[in-house]
């Protein structure tokens, strides 16, 4: 019986350390890690990408590995610290709480009226990690389980303008975030009280929408820039050589935006030509790239 268990003890123990192995050691400026946060990952801690390395093993943010990279700031390896900022890791949990109020509006004893069930919501900007939502008490309290990372945070109540706020959480954050919400508002350029843009403002305070089809009472350019910035670039369609795109709210709507491929050629060695399309400063463009071996 003792061999037995000798043997079963041995097995178990050389088994251990091909479980910890499974990710490999963290390699700064790697690529090809993992495919996180819109593009190859690549450990830089200096843009909120980092990661931590524990028994030897590599644990990148926006990977549900069941690990926190913020949780362990002091690895192993110094320089890939776990700063998760520019990728929420839904591994990474953080509090926000506050109340949700009426702007300008005080009660008969001189207090803050409070808006009870509201919406309270938060959008990770990493696509991979859900929303949360929860709805305010009957004292305009809420309590919002957030992950780390980037987040947009809003507030929003019928008949009330919705207030948006962004912010940068860390593992363990609690930050308190109140919202003060003003009644529904529209200017003329379709905006609300925050300067975002507003879909049900068509028609009122002569907003309108180029492209709204009142049979259908639609608008793709009011869908596109609800809650924008006002006078912020959207790209409505695109192909290989153009795009259509809108200039939030009001205004200069559906400029096209003609994009011709760039030609590339000539006596060149091995030519590679890339493209790709973008938004350079708001505006839509086509970015290309040539390789080739120079003449020696």
């Amino acid at each position: 019986m003792k061999k037995r268990f000798g043997v079963a003890v041995l097995v178990i123990l050389l088994a251990l350390p091909l479980i910890l192995a499974r990710t490999g050691p963290c390699i700064l400026g790697a690529g090809g890690q993992k495919e996180v946060c819109f593009h190859t990952f690549s450990i830089s801690s200096s843009d909120g990408f980092g990661a931590a390395e524990v028994c030897g093993d590599c644990y990148v943010c926006g990977d549900s590995d069941g690990v926190c990279p913020e949780d362990f700031m002091n690895a192993t390896l110094p320089n890939a610290v776990g700063d998760c900022s520019g990728c929420n890791d839904a591994d990474c949990h953080a509090n926000i709480s506050g109340h949700v109020y009426k702007r300008d509006m005080l009660n008969l004893y001189g207090h803050l009226v409070p808006v009870v069930h509201a919406q309270v919501k938060s959008v990770p900007q990493n696509p991979l990690v859900p929303e949360n939502v929860v709805l305010t008490d009957d004292d305009g309290f809420y309590d919002l389980g957030v992950p780390n990372g980037n987040l947009i945070v809003s507030a929003a109540s019928i008949g009330l303008d919705t207030e948006i706020n962004e912010t940068t959480m860390y593992s363990r954050d609690d930050k308190i975030m109140d919202f003060f919400l003003p009644n529904a508002s529209c200017d003329e350029n379709c905006t609300n009280y925050f300067g975002r843009c507003n879909k049900d403002c068509q028609g009122v305070n002569n907003c309108n929408y180029a492209d709204w089809d009142e049979s259908k009472r639609f608008s793709e350019v009011a869908w596109l820039c609800h809650e924008r910035r006002f006078g912020e670039t959207v790209v409505v369609s695109e192909g290989e050589d153009y795009a259509n795109s809108t200039v939030c709210c009001d205004g200069s709507v559906h400029i096209i935006e003609f994009r011709p491929q760039v030609a590339v050629g000539g006596d060149m060695k091995n030519l590679i030509t890339t493209s790709t399309n973008a938004l350079y400063n708001g505006i839509p463009v086509t970015i290309t790239v040539a390789t080739w071996v120079p003449k020696g």
